[in-house]
């Protein structure tokens, strides 16, 4: 939720998804909103951004490439007695340019992604895999980066409310993938429960390395310890990591 003009205050607050610019005077409901699409401009346009100031009042970025002569700079400020977050300089925009358009942003991690998929669910609670799936991928996620989802069955009998649509998701890193080869042929395969809110079993294969250090290569989240799940974490270990 963002403001474009301050002189709007509480009242009239304007909807902005993917603004082009970020200017002076635009307020945003949260800390954490003003974050978000700051970074999703940002990946958008293939620049990357850093923190040179963060606290409870005040978040501060530069370009990653001022070193190199890019003055972009953005300072925005908490609003006194208010919960707003208001941009009060922008210096706009980027002198840097990008020779080659890169898969992997410094400025993705999970929080943003979560956010992505949480948008798409609130608005759609049967959203299909593939849909999820395709707009995570646009999204430039880690080069080499293997995700697999896997999702119940819902009964059309039952009211929406009631359908649990997630079941499983596996993931793994190409670092990893790439180590694997390199480490004692032997994998090492574990679960813990998981005691949050959603429950669940975190299932992970782990090796070791020439230097007798423990290297994690697969991770998923599934819905127990049982003979399906262990078969489905494992047939994509093979598949992903260990082909």
């Amino acid at each position: 939720m963002v403001v474009s003009d301050p002189q709007y205050g509480m009242g009239k607050v304007g909807i902005i998804h993917n603004p082009t610019e970020l200017a002076k005077g635009m307020m945003f409901d949260s800390k954490d909103k003003l974050m978000s699409v700051v970074k999703a401009v940002h990946i958008a346009n293939h620049q990357e951004i850093k923190v040179v100031k963060s606290d409870s009042v005040t978040w501060e970025v530069a370009c990653k490439q001022d070193d190199k002569g890019c003055q972009w700079r953005l300072r925005a400020r908490k609003r006194k007695y208010q919960t707003f977050f208001e941009i009060i300089y922008a210096k706009s925009p980027h002198t840097c340019f990008n020779q080659a358009i890169s898969q992997d942003h410094r400025n993705l991690n999970f929080s943003h992604i979560a956010e992505i998929i949480s948008n798409i669910i609130d608005v759609d609670l049967i959203v299909s895999e593939k849909v999820l799936m395709a707009t995570v991928g646009k999204e430039n996620i880690n080069h080499g980066t293997c995700v697999d989802w896997y999702f119940k069955e819902y009964d059309l009998r039952k009211p929406i409310l009631e359908v649990a649509r997630f079941k499983r998701v596996f993931w793994t890193f190409k670092p990893y993938i790439d180590a694997f080869v390199h480490c004692i042929p032997v994998l090492q395969i574990d679960g813990t429960h998981l005691y949050g809110k959603y429950g669940g079993v975190l299932l992970t294969a782990t090796v070791v390395d020439g230097f007798h250090h423990l290297l994690p290569v697969a991770f998923a989240i599934v819905e127990g310890e049982t003979i399906a799940s262990w078969t489905w974490f494992m047939e994509r270990v093979r598949k992903m990591v260990a082909l």
